[in-house]
């Protein structure tokens, strides 16, 4: 027994010494990526590569490119080492990582390997971390310290997604927020590069981690790639889903300077309807001005009804709402004047 627990002793100790023996950024990620249960859970808000561990025809160890953990995916960070190695790429081609041991908790993209054991690019893995959203109006200004001096004249955008980790008052008299982030684009057209072998801090009051203000910035980024004339319509949905987001005035304003397209709520409903008159317009969205004509209706069809607005509005000298109709292949907005809704 004695020799027993002597053994058991010299392993703890080989251990310990192996870790306290890293340096550098592999080190900074150990300490960070090193850990199990529950309080290791992760949420990849940047994302991450993952790998798969496995032996060539030679009988060498290789990590091989499992997939690609996107914003919101979770791990859980396992005890063993943080190392840089050799990784075959998604092309199956030689690169560099630095990885460490985790266990895919939740994955929308790759259902298939959740609670699969897999090697995780660990540059930006922080215990603990949750995704965020600059709120500031002018956007974040970052530190790369905890002194009042430490500061990098860099910015973080308004509605910039970030990991944040949790903040320790000990070490953090002025409460910083440390925070991950990839490349994000500065003034002087550098790019900012945030990752956990490098910290960095923001002021906690420039960040909010509310899901619905999470949500509402990504979903802005979407709607800037839409053509303008559907911003109206976009924002109103946003409007319903996130309604309490501190960014919906950012859709708002966006909409302004479209050129004045007006934000119109709609609703999901179902139902049945008559079309009244002839050649009646079908539009892209419920508002003339905003949306344009993809087809047009006679007298007596009948079609099928999945929304309206939640407001009546004014088209020529008619005020009704307007519908969202589908009819065959034909899918879009006629205004209620022109319909008899059962």
């Amino acid at each position: 027994m004695k020799r027993y627990l002597l053994l058991c002793a010299v392993v703890v100790i080989a251990f310990l010494t192996a870790c306290g023996n890293k340096s550098g950024a592999g080190s900074a990620a150990a300490s960070s990526a090193a850990g199990g249960g529950d309080a290791n859970a992760v949420d990849l808000v940047v994302g991450a590569n993952y790998y798969f561990e496995s032996k060539d025809d030679d009988g060498n160890i290789v990590y091989k490119y499992g997939n690609w953990l996107q914003p919101g995916d979770t791990v859980r960070v396992m005890p063993g080492e943080v190392k840089v190695v050799k990784v075959l790429n998604a092309k199956d081609a030689q690169t560099e990582d630095m990885i460490g041991p985790a266990r895919i908790v939740s994955s929308e993209r790759n259902e298939k390997d959740v609670n699969k054991d897999v090697y995780v690019s660990s540059y930006y893995i922080v215990p603990g971390q949750r995704a965020g959203a600059i709120t500031a109006a002018n956007g974040a200004t970052v530190f790369n310290g905890l002194d009042p001096t430490n500061v990098t004249g860099k910015i973080l955008p308004r509605r910039t997604i970030v990991a944040v980790a949790p903040i320790d008052n000990n070490e953090n008299p002025l409460g910083r927020q440390r925070f991950i982030a990839y490349n994000v684009p500065q003034p002087d057209d550098s790019l900012l590069k945030a990752g956990s072998w490098s910290p960095f801090y923001i002021n906690p009051g420039d960040v909010s981690t509310s899901v619905n203000d999470v949500k509402m910035a990504q979903e802005i980024t979407k709607m800037e790639k839409k053509p303008k004339e559907q911003w109206g319509t976009i924002a109103a949905e946003l409007e319903r889903a996130y309604g309490d987001s501190i960014f919906l005035a950012d859709a708002k304003a966006m909409i302004g300077q479209a050129g004045g397209l007006a934000a119109r709520a709609t609703e999901v409903i179902k139902g049945k309807a008559t079309v009244s008159g002839d050649n009646v317009a079908v539009y892209t969205e419920p508002d003339e001005k905003a949306g344009s004509i993809i087809g047009n209706l006679t007298d007596g069809t009948k079609v099928n009804v999945i929304g309206q607005t939640v407001d009546s509005y004014a088209f020529g000298d008619d005020f009704a709402r307007w519908f969202k109709i589908k009819s065959g292949e034909l899918e879009g907005w006629v205004f209620g004047s022109s319909l008899s809704v059962e």
